[in-house]
């Protein structure tokens, strides 16, 4: 469903005046920088990004790039893509699951230009070969 949602937000784009793109992915690799870009984006000015009324970003922090660049982990989809890859290479049946989906999905992923894909992590390598080994279990079996 997630790619159902991307493609349907991705044709509203044409529709819309008011956008701005950004990426979990992107975003975490330079916080300061985007945030910084937003509150331009949306017209803020240094001395609203300071006041009162922006609150604190924790630990007593005013908002700030630099004190939002603290408070951002650098790689928050680790845990997903661990548990992900795991559940993937656990048995030749789960690989060829992850592969049935990058056959189905993976083109249309790459066409909504999120800056990845559905195979690129390395620790899915081996799902090929798992696979495969699936499609020979099932040969022998029929």
């Amino acid at each position: 469903m997630k790619v159902v949602a991307h493609e349907y937000a991705h044709s509203d784009l044409q529709h819309l005046a008011f956008v701005k793109q950004l990426t979990l992915e992107a975003f975490v690799q330079a916080p300061g920088k985007y945030v910084r870009d937003i509150w331009a984006w949306l017209g803020l000015s240094e001395d609203a990004r300071s006041s009162e009324g922006m609150g604190e970003v924790g630990a007593g922090e005013r908002w700030s790039e630099t004190a939002v660049a603290k408070r951002v982990r650098l790689d928050p989809n680790a845990k997903y893509r661990g548990a992900y890859c795991k559940q993937s290479l656990a048995s030749p049946a789960a690989a060829q699951t992850h592969r049935a989906l990058v056959a189905r999905f993976g083109q249309r992923v790459v066409a909504l230009n999120l800056g990845y894909d559905l195979d690129e992590w390395p620790c899915l390598a081996g799902t090929h070969a798992l696979a495969k080994e699936a499609g020979r279990q099932a040969t022998v079996i029929a």
